[in-house]
């Protein structure tokens, strides 16, 4: 499994107006899930409600936003070629309507 880091940026404010925008359908291909509106999900067929985009601040940093490719509970694994496809199109997103938000967005293992 991976994550998509965002340092230097305030976590809830870019939760917010990354959810805001979903939900007023300023993201291409992104919405929030009917099924349960904490997470986003990519809209496209072959993904919609199968993988989730889930968002967690780190308790002990003021300053990141952690983002997770999940699993809808109903689905089976997520599989690596998938979480790349999720996760990639999503920084896409990120770069494209947040850049300002941030100064840093690393991927890693965990």
């Amino acid at each position: 499994m991976h994550r998509i880091i965002l340092n230097n940026c305030n976590p809830e404010e870019l939760y917010n107006n990354i959810k805001n925008k979903a939900k007023n359908e300023h993201l291409q291909t992104w919405n929030i899930s009917k099924k349960n509106n904490k997470f986003l999900v990519h809209t496209p067929e072959q993904w919609i409600e199968r993988y989730y985009i889930e968002f967690k601040k780190p308790k002990n940093e003021k300053d990141k936003l952690f983002i997770y490719a999940t699993k809808n509970i109903n689905d089976c694994d997520i599989t690596a070629n998938d979480e790349g496809y999720i996760l990639g199109r999503f920084v896409e997103i990120l770069l494209v309507h947040f850049i300002t938000e941030f100064t840093k967005v690393e991927i890693e293992k965990y």
